[in-house]
């Protein structure tokens, strides 16, 4: 998903990365909430939607696949998956990343030993439960009560019923996922947004912000994980902030 922005000089160029199992589709909303300096790209990440899988199922060969259509810095935002993604892309090609945003994300899920268990479990369930019976699992977990937001999710893993490697692809690529030792070689300004909806996600905004060299922290009310859907108004009014600090 790209809309043009205006071709001069106060054009911001904005890379948007979904979460596991979504699409770009996903970010619409805040696409529509950005203002019109904006030069939106929004693709499907490797292995979901049209886009052909990675090389490999890990978050780094994604974030390879990604730096090859960057033809200059952008300023990069990813949820959840997306931005484990967008750290990678800070971490490896630091010259294409103008600044990073991080929503309801996370540098790795095996972090303490109750996150490796649930990691583990999370696996398990993966391989075992039929996906229809995935797809419920997850709208119910992530949309919470909003009955439109909990068929799109659902809808979005069943995409998956015929492509069951893609989907146990995708998720060892979160499980195995893990940056937290390489958080203080991040050089790009940083921005970490959660849900004050989703407590799960607190602990890991509190460590990345210490550990990224002056990274901020936001929290925004009246969501949770699925932000960029829940509160894409608010989302695009902090991003815009974040973009464009006064004085600039």
């Amino acid at each position: 998903m790209t809309r043009p922005g205006l071709p001069d000089r106060s054009t911001r160029d904005v890379l948007l990365l979904h979460g596991a199992f979504l699409s770009g589709a996903s970010w619409s909303p805040v696409v529509g909430a950005l203002g019109p300096q904006v030069n939106v790209h929004a693709p499907d990440l490797p292995g979901h939607g049209r886009t052909a899988v990675p090389p490999a199922w890990t978050v780094a060969s994604m974030a390879e696949v990604v730096a090859r259509d960057l033809m200059r810095p952008v300023h990069v935002c990813g949820h959840s998956l997306g931005g484990m993604v967008a750290l990678q892309l800070a971490l490896s090609a630091p010259h294409l990343v103008a600044s990073l945003t991080m929503v309801e994300s996370s540098a790795g899920t095996n972090d303490t030993p109750l996150n490796r268990l649930g990691t583990r479990l999370g696996s398990v369930l993966m391989r075992a439960v039929p996906v229809p019976a995935l797809a419920s699992l997850f709208a119910a977990d992530l949309a919470g009560p909003d009955p439109a937001l909990r068929e799109e999710v659902r809808r979005s893993v069943l995409r998956y019923r015929s492509q069951r490697s893609d989907l146990l692809g995708i998720w060892n690529a979160v499980a195995a996922f893990d940056a937290w030792s390489h958080l203080h070689r991040v050089s790009v300004p940083t921005l970490i947004v959660t849900g004050a909806s989703n407590t799960r996600t607190a602990p890991h905004a509190r460590q990345l912000q210490a550990a990224i060299p002056g990274a901020q922290g936001r929290v925004i009310p009246g969501a949770g994980h699925l932000l960029p859907q829940q509160q894409p108004v608010r989302l695009a009014h902090l991003l815009g902030e974040f973009w464009n600090p006064p004085g600039c």
